[in-house]
């Protein structure tokens, strides 16, 4: 149930920008791991799951946070896409 409450939430932001914002304000401010939680949260929404932007900041994310597994997948994930 918090996950369809997480994501409607997201697909009901008037301006999708603020998310963005919100992502690079936590990224400016060195909250990496609330900024990688956001990000994740917003690819799995339809409005954002092709997002270039919240994608490299998703891959920006991964290496600062060490976690190289997970930056594997997604490069495994998008490879398979095209």
């Amino acid at each position: 149930m918090h996950m369809f409450a997480a994501l409607s939430f997201i697909r009901t932001v008037e301006f999708p920008d603020l998310l963005r914002l919100r992502v690079e304000m936590l990224i400016e401010n060195g909250c990496n791991q609330l900024a990688l939680n956001l990000v994740r949260w917003c690819l799995r929404c339809d409005v954002f799951h092709s997002d270039v932007m919240l994608r490299s900041h998703f891959f920006l994310l991964l290496h600062r946070v060490g976690d190289m597994c997970e930056f594997d997948n997604q490069v495994g994930y998008l490879a398979e896409l095209c």
